[in-house]
């Protein structure tokens, strides 16, 4: 005979056979999904390569490619994990599951947010490194050059996401776009709990309107409040000379806070948004 487990907090047993239990559910339409990216992205990969003769590979392009498949799947597929609590019908046995809600949000997390994301580069890097090899083909069989020139189109490198190379400047510096997607996912997961009807849409807006109020408040508020001639960097202000070269006059905050900031703003929003995805759950009834 098995004990129950005393701890209604969380239990690891409890919650590994819970684990099991949404993969042996689930992995069949886990995996159909990542063959249906693999499929996504080389048909764009090809498409590419058709039409664009210098450079269709470019580790800028691939990074737009990455990001746009990363925040696009991502966020669609968090929104969905706990979709079934705004129906009654699927609501009620996954409430009545025996574990708690702290288990439960672990697992949405386990499969939403790491196992997605380790799966969704291996399949990226998989379909990128064949098209990339493919281009640099192409390049090497069929010599290019650039219109009006002598210079020759070069094969391309596949696009690293830990350096970044080729990548915008927030990006390569900080990994801005890459951190940000897990709190805008981690946004999603809310909203599937807040929003009982058409919680995607509804996220999607409400981050919106979110990032429109930043970008007024960073353009519209502060920008004009500087003195004329000095550009708003958010942590960084400054007064450009003339001929484009450093600026005449800078101002920012100090290296330390400035960590502090984009460290918060890096891991302190998604643990934000799923700590308050646990207090919802915990108030969630059918």
């Amino acid at each position: 005979m098995t004990t129950a487990p005393t701890n209604q907090f969380f239990h690891f047993s409890r919650w590994r056979l819970l684990v099991a239990k949404h993969w042996v559910e689930h992995r069949r339409p886990y995996l159909l999904s990542l063959l249906a990216i693999g499929g996504l992205y080389a048909a764009w990969f090809a498409f590419t390569i058709a039409i664009d003769a210098y450079a269709p590979m470019a580790p800028n392009m691939q990074f737009m490619a990455y990001i746009t498949g990363l925040y696009a799947v991502g966020c669609l597929y968090s929104s969905m994990l706990l979709a079934p609590l705004n129906t009654k019908k699927d609501a009620l046995p996954w409430l009545s599951l025996p574990a708690s809600h702290l288990e439960k949000l672990l697992c949405t997390i386990l499969f939403g947010v790491v196992l997605f994301f380790i799966a969704f580069n291996v399949v990226f890097y998989v379909v990128d490194i064949i098209m990339v090899q493919w281009s640099n083909t192409i390049t090497f069989h069929h010599p290019r050059y650039f219109p009006g020139t002598t210079i020759r189109v070069q094969p391309v490198t596949v696009y690293n996401i830990f350096t970044a190379d080729g990548a915008p400047i927030p990006e390569k510096n900080f990994h801005i776009f890459t951190s940000l997607y897990f709190a805008i996912q981690a946004a999603f997961l809310l909203g599937s709990v807040y929003f009982t009807r058409y919680s995607f849409i509804k996220t999607a807006i409400a981050v919106l309107l979110f990032i429109l109020g930043f970008a007024f408040l960073q353009r519209g508020v502060i920008f004009p409040l500087l003195p004329k001639g000095w550009n708003n960097e958010f942590l960084d202000w400054a007064r450009m000379s003339y001929d484009g070269g450093p600026p005449d006059t800078e101002v920012r905050v100090p290296k330390s806070l400035e960590n502090v900031i984009v460290a918060l703003g890096q891991f302190g929003l998604p643990l934000f948004f799923w700590f308050v995805t646990w207090l919802r759950l915990k108030e969630k009834e059918v």
